[in-house]
């Protein structure tokens, strides 16, 4: 079974104003930096979440 998504138009005029954005060069940080802080916020991000569905409880 599959499932085939694509992009209106505006969703690729989007995806082509956004490409030339480079997070590593914006961020002004060196590379091993800015990967050291997209792993924290993930982890953040997912111990945030754990947290939250074990107080629904």
């Amino acid at each position: 079974r599959q499932v085939l998504i694509s992009l209106t138009d505006a969703g690729r005029r989007l995806r082509e104003k956004a490409l030339p954005m480079n997070l590593v060069k914006e961020s002004a940080l060196a590379p091993d930096d800015f990967a050291k802080l997209q792993k924290a916020v993930v982890a953040l991000r997912s111990n945030l979440i754990k947290s939250t569905k074990g107080a629904a409880k």
